[in-house]
């Protein structure tokens, strides 16, 4: 069986950052990798990198003549993968060199079908700004991975057999990450490797932080996506599931969009109605969620968010 492990990008004007991603890939100290990347429809220099980057016959490259975002350009790299293994990356993010190596290892170690792992946030230079792992005592479930998406898509390697049943993704997604860790819960073992795999860059296009304005417009468009995401895959479950199984993982999406809802809504009235509303669907999610709920519907996501930043401070 081969060991080579394909690497899928989808870049989308990312001619600032895109070599460094490549670089990163190419030089593991795991040394059997292939680099497969789609241009989705870029309008700045990303082809022209990509060509330069393609001298290298490790590099498969191919280009969108018009945007066509970023699931379908994850499915055009995948295409064109030829390993056993998939890992995936952001086109502006960075692997660290021992990446590959320590995934494989684990994956074999655990007899895992996906492995993901922690990351470092940096800035556009990157310069370090935190670390962030995942609670390795929390249980990797479909009824957890559909509360609140654990899986960080960009550190992510699978076994090809697996991401077989994963690929296509679905057009309507905005984004893979979230889909990769529900569909692999319901057809393989996933484990976490709690060690930093990847640089992942903040920077003007992509940001999350910042000031609270920004934060909660930030939440926003997030809560707008996931919403999208659950409308996917509850026609998975009305179509793949029965049963008692059915029932339960229904009751979970509806509790996270319930828990999503009473944060875009925006009056103190409207947040109220919708949690006496949907209280028995709220039950469904963990007691945080479930917190969470309550004191979002009465105080409102922003003063949630101002009263977070001043107990970290």
């Amino acid at each position: 069986m081969s060991n080579t492990v394909s690497f899928i990008i989808a870049a989308y004007n990312e001619e600032s950052f895109i070599q460094e991603c490549i670089e990163s890939c190419l030089n593991q100290t795991y040394s059997d990798i292939e680099v497969c990347v789609t241009d989705d429809g870029s309008i700045d220099n990303t082809w022209s990198s990509l060509e330069n980057l393609a001298l290298d016959p490790r590099v498969k490259i191919n280009k969108f003549n018009k945007n066509k975002g970023k699931v379908a350009a994850f499915n055009r790299s995948f295409e064109m993968a030829s390993g056993d293994y998939i890992a995936i990356i952001g086109a502006d993010d960075v692997n660290f060199p021992g990446r590959i190596t320590s995934q494989i290892q684990h994956i074999r170690e655990t007899q895992s079908d996906l492995v993901w792992g922690g990351f470092e946030i940096v800035d556009e230079s990157l310069n370090p700004m935190s670390i962030s792992l995942v609670n390795s005592a929390i249980s990797v479930t479909t009824k957890n991975i559909l509360e609140k998406n654990i899986v960080t898509g960009g550190t992510v390697l699978m076994k090809r057999d697996l991401a077989l049943s994963i690929f296509p993704l679905p057009k309507k997604l905005g984004f893979e990450d979230w889909w990769l860790g529900y569909r692999a819960s319901t057809l393989g073992n996933l484990s976490y490797l709690n060690s930093t795999l990847i640089k992942y860059r903040q920077h003007a296009n992509n940001a999350a932080g910042g000031s609270d304005k920004n934060t909660i417009d930030q939440l926003r468009r997030n809560f707008e996506r996931h919403l999208k995401f659950y409308k996917v895959v509850r026609s998975d479950v009305m179509k793949r599931c029965d049963g008692r199984e059915r029932k339960n993982l229904l009751r979970v999406i509806d509790g996270a969009v319930a828990y999503r809802e009473i944060c875009l809504a925006r009056t103190t009235s409207v947040r109220l109605v919708l949690l006496m509303r949907n209280y028995v669907e709220l039950l469904s999610l963990s007691f945080a969620s479930i917190s969470k709920s309550v004191v979002i519907a009465i105080i409102g996501p922003e003063l949630f968010i101002k009263l977070k930043s001043w107990i970290k401070s």
